[in-house]
């Protein structure tokens, strides 16, 4: 049975799953409060989607509930950094 998220928890996945690459050309992951700062909500409710998420995926990181979300279809595989 498919995990049922929210609008919101897939947006901060994707996120999480495409990052952004830096000045250096380096490829990294935004993190919550960056989240929170494209997004216009706090930090701490970007932790509370994704612990929503993770608790719905039945994950414990980051990392699972990337990979999980993409097997079921939730979001799709990132072909490129999304900021």
């Amino acid at each position: 049975m498919p995990p049922n998220l929210t609008e919101r928890e897939k947006e901060i996945l994707d996120m999480k799953a495409r990052g952004y690459e830096t000045a250096a050309g380096i490829l990294t992951t935004p993190t919550h409060k960056e989240i929170g700062e494209i997004l216009g909500i706090a930090e701490s409710t970007v932790d509370n989607h994704l612990q929503g998420a993770y608790a719905k995926l039945r994950v414990h990181d980051q990392t699972d509930a990337v990979l999980k979300a993409i097997a079921w279809g939730e979001i799709e595989l990132p072909e490129y950094p999304l900021f």
